[in-house]
């Protein structure tokens, strides 16, 4: 399916960039650039919490993504209050939803998960 302009120009907004390859099967699933630009976002945030969220080198180099992390939990908050007052369903086709908290323990990143709330046993 051909995304239209609108949409691309949404998904551009939410996310930095357009790329038809990647984009347009989601929009064929999704059936809205706001949704698509939802599933990018939230896939990134995953992909960086799947790490530690700092590292470094003595002296030499070292990252940090603690800033990232906030700035893309809050940019999802925002996408997810336009797409619920657009009446667009955000859980992505009626999937339960995934929330991961995260604390720091000793330098280690520990990240107890929850669905719908609820901590999951475990």
């Amino acid at each position: 399916m051909t995304v239209p302009t609108t949409d691309q120009l949404v998904i551009e907004q939410w996310t930095g960039a357009y790329d038809e390859v990647d984009h347009s099967p989601l929009y064929d699933q999704y059936g809205d650039g706001h949704l698509v630009a939802l599933h990018v976002l939230r896939s990134r945030l995953a992909a960086i919490l799947c790490g530690p969220s700092q590292a470094a080198v003595d002296g030499d180099y070292s990252e940090d993504y603690k800033n990232t992390i906030k700035a893309l939990e809050t940019l999802i908050g925002d996408l997810e209050n336009v797409a619920e007052a657009l009446g667009l369903d955000i859980t992505l086709g009626n999937r339960q939803t995934l929330t991961i908290g995260h604390a720091v323990l000793n330098q280690v990143r520990v990240r107890p998960n929850y669905v719908n709330g609820a901590r999951l046993p475990g």
